[in-house]
């Protein structure tokens, strides 16, 4: 039977896809399961807030404006490729410009990064590897050779 079937979907972990979600890290916006959770926090390259996934919240988690700290960029400048805030929207830089959700499009942006990298990680560093080894195997022939 399918799980849309039932009566209650489990919802599963944004890591793993395998076991139950039981956390959320509400900088990152994903859920987490038991065991991934220290797997999360170990990356260190940004601050994590993990709650329990009763508890999460559900305001947006827009990014700093760059050129105004204390302002959040809620669109995305589709012209300019650069989120921006309500004050960037007001200088007049990004009139007529095509706007959309910042957090839409970076999230868009952030799956095609990994899809990217899965490809990179499936197929081309195994060819690159094997070039390699190719590479090595002819360059031992060619000094025997010598």
């Amino acid at each position: 039977m399918d799980l849309l079937d039932r009566a209650q979907v489990l919802l599963l972990c944004d890591l793993c896809q395998k076991a139950a979600l039981q956390s959320h890290c509400e900088l990152c916006q994903i859920n987490l399961c038991k065991a991934c959770v220290g797997e999360h926090l170990s990356d260190a390259s940004k601050r994590h807030n993990v709650v329990p996934y009763k508890h999460r919240t559900s305001t947006p988690n827009y990014p700093k404006c760059p050129n105004h700290t204390q302002k959040h960029c809620e669109l995305y400048c589709e012209e300019c490729n650069i989120p921006v805030c309500s004050t960037c929207l007001s200088s007049g830089k990004h009139k007529g410009h095509d706007l959309s959700d910042a957090l839409q499009k970076l999230s868009s942006k952030t799956n095609g990064l990994k899809k990217d990298l899965k490809e990179l990680e499936k197929r081309i560093y195994p060819t690159y590897e094997e070039i390699t080894l190719d590479l090595n195997s002819e360059k031992v022939n060619l000094e025997e050779s010598l």
